[in-house]
């Protein structure tokens, strides 16, 4: 099989939300604890894949958008686990696939 094809424009860092609002913490845990154990973050159920005659759909996590509307207690960003649809076009893999 061929080599690696990156489908996603941002790199995601499940960790990034470690910022505070209202004094708790803003990181995805699997627990109901603040702040969330090592190894017991959370980073999503809704992952998918999809092939068709023109394209490879991924559906996925990012982090990279800030909140446009909650503000941090530090004054900085909030940068929440969003949902992503990423389309590829099948040609980006080569022939063949």
């Amino acid at each position: 099989m061929g080599g690696n094809v990156r489908v996603s424009q941002f790199t995601w860092d499940p960790d990034q939300s470690q910022q505070r609002v209202g004094g708790i913490t803003q990181y995805a845990c699997a627990g109901h604890e603040d702040p969330c154990p090592q190894g017991r973050g959370f980073i999503g159920d809704y992952f998918g894949l999809a092939i068709s005659a023109g394209n490879v759909y991924t559906f996925g996590v990012s982090t990279h958008y800030p909140s446009k509307t909650v503000v941090a207690d530090d004054g900085g960003a909030v940068y929440y686990q969003n949902q992503v649809l990423g389309i590829v076009p099948r040609s980006t893999f080569g022939a063949g696939y």
